[in-house]
């Protein structure tokens, strides 16, 4: 019977059903014995393991991604420091410089001379540069904040397409069950 070509199984099961000889507990076993009802079942099983496996490859991606963005963050964020402290320090050096136009104490003008001494460029020019670079990194971290948020949105997403695509309602069925309430069905079905 198995080795009947899937053409004839289908015009035995139509002709069945036409002459009303089979009902649907036939149709089913005979359905079941076939070998094109088994093909379809396993392509249908192996496209839905494929979509599962694609969708968990797209979340691992997304989540690699987010932990990149978030290193490159948090290079940023250094980045960021160093140029502000650095801007404090050409900030002190400018206020070195003024100070050094003002009478001051010999030691204190010492001082504001050696602080001048050490910029090696003129402190405005370098302080817009600095300015510059640090709107730049300000740019940056937002630039990877809203991708991480965007990924992340798209991983819940996909998560819940996973979770919906893996659901079986009855491997579930009795674990919504309390303990208790199990235990008392099983003493009605005993009692009847």
């Amino acid at each position: 019977m198995a080795c009947l070509p899937d053409e004839v199984w289908i015009e035995a099961l139509q002709l069945g059903v036409r002459a009303r000889i089979l009902d649907h507990r036939d149709l089913c076993s005979l359905s079941i014995v076939s070998r094109r009802w088994g093909k379809v079942k396993a392509a249908k099983a192996l496209a839905h393991k494929r979509r599962v496996l694609r969708i968990q490859s797209d979340v691992a991606v997304l989540e690699k991604e987010c932990k990149d963005l978030e290193r490159e963050m948090q290079a940023e964020k250094i980045k960021l420091s160093n140029i502000l402290t650095e801007l404090q320090t050409l900030e002190q050096a400018r206020r070195s410089s003024v100070a050094l136009k003002l009478w001051q104490p010999e030691i204190v003008r010492l001082v504001q001379e050696q602080v001048v001494r050490q910029q090696p460029i003129d402190p405005q020019f370098r302080h817009y540069s600095l300015e510059m670079e640090a709107k730049v990194c300000r740019e940056e971290i937002k630039k990877c904040r809203r991708r991480i948020d965007r990924n992340r949105l798209v991983i819940e997403k996909s998560n819940k397409d996973l979770e919906f695509l893996t659901y079986n309602p009855t491997q579930n069925l009795h674990e919504d069950v309390p303990q208790k309430r199990m235990k008392k069905l099983k003493t009605e079905k005993q009692s009847f």
